[in-house]
Order: C-alpha cells, then sequence, then structure tokens
C-alpha cells in the first residue's frame, strides 16, 4: 500500500475522532445544562414548600400570642386594648405576606436559573456540532494534501 494512502487514512481517522469528540462534549454539556435545570426547578419547589412551613408556624405563634394576650387582660380584669389587637394582626399579616414575597422572589430566582441552564445548554450543544463540523473540514483538507503532497493520488 502506498505510503501516502496510509498517512491519510490515519490523519482521517484522527480527524473523524476529534470530531466525534467534540460533538459529544456539546452533547454532555447539554445534558448537564438540563440536570442543573431541573436541580434549579427542584430548588424552586423546595422553597415553597418552606414558604409553607414557614406560614404554619407563624400562625401558631400568632395564635399563642393573640391567647396569651386574652388570658393575661382576662386575670388582670383590664378589657383588651384594640389598637394591641389591631397591631397583632397587622404584623401578622406583615410577616405573612413578607414571607411570600421572599419566596416569590428566590422561585423567580431559580426560575432565572433553570431558563439559563436551558440555554446554555443548547448553545454547548450546538458549538459542539459545529466545532466538529470544522475539525471534519479541517482535517479533511490536511489528509488531502498531505495525501496529495506524499503521492497517494497518482
Amino acid at each position: 500500500m502506498n505510503p501516502g494512502k496510509i498517512v491519510m487514512a490515519a490523519m482521517a481517522a484522527g480527524t473523524a475522532v476529534s470530531a466525534l469528540g467534540a460533538y459529544q462534549q456539546g452533547k454532555n454539556a447539554e445534558k448537564l445544562s438540563q440536570y442543573n435545570a431541573q436541580v434549579a426547578r427542584d430548588n424552586a419547589d423546595i422553597a415553597q414548600q418552606k414558604a409553607e412551613l414557614d406560614k404554619a408556624d407563624l400562625k401558631r405563634r400568632y395564635d399563642i400570642l393573640t391567647g396569651e394576650v386574652q388570658t393575661v387582660s382576662a386575670k388582670s380584669g383590664v378589657e383588651l386594648q384594640f389598637d394591641i389587637v389591631d397591631d397583632n394582626d397587622i404584623s401578622y399579616e406583615r410577616n405573612y405576606a413578607m414571607i411570600q414575597y421572599n419566596t416569590e422572589l428566590e422561585k423567580r430566582g431559580y426560575k432565572i436559573e433553570e431558563q439559563t441552564q436551558l440555554y446554555t445548554g443548547k448553545v454547548a450543544k450546538q458549538a459542539g456540532k459545529m466545532k466538529a463540523v470544522g475539525t471534519l473540514l479541517t482535517g479533511g483538507s490536511e489528509a488531502y494534501r498531505t495525501g496529495d503532497s506524499l503521492g497517494a493520488f497518482g
């Protein structure tokens, strides 16, 4: 067999392996990004679950405080002041709303992270394809030039 053909075949095989590696790297990067996006979705769900627990805990503490205020008022014979009750109610509502607001901000951050990861994965996959094509074109051209210079075609 002509030595030029052997060198050219080896170069072509190396090019094919490099191209496959570039393509696979892009696919793996996309899979990793999809995994990270799923983690972000899971974190958003966990944030909502935590908010529900925090709101339930706030309600429990509010009920205990309200009961204590009523008990102290009844034992002392002092009529319960509506401004104390109103302040407790306002404080409860504000804290409840703050828990939900902070949770919505946290979930929004996770949603942005999810979307960013999915986009990054798509871009990485496309970049892998483009690199593979570029490797095939460049390697094929170099293999041809080398083969031609070594007399593989004639």
